[in-house]
């Protein structure tokens, strides 16, 4: 069996990711991707390259049954 199809697929996610203008953007790429491998559960956090907390903001939290939670930060 050829990973080829799934690695353009996922070449092709990553660079919608990265042209993403805003999070409602964002999410629903990454769900159109995920979505067929089974993943109904998402994470999207920041984390600094320095310090001792291993996250620094929580962006995106959805669990499996679609609720979303948004995370302010105070920013």
């Amino acid at each position: 069996m050829s990973s080829g199809p799934a690695l353009v697929k996922a070449a092709v996610a990553v660079a919608a990711i990265e042209r993403s203008a805003d999070m409602d953007a964002l999410r629903q790429t990454v769900r159109a991707f995920a979505s067929p491998f089974g993943y109904d559960r998402f994470v999207l956090y920041a984390a600094s390259p320095e310090g001792e907390a291993v996250v620094d903001r929580v962006l995106w939290l959805e669990g499996g049954t679609g609720a979303l939670l948004e995370i302010c930060n105070g920013d």
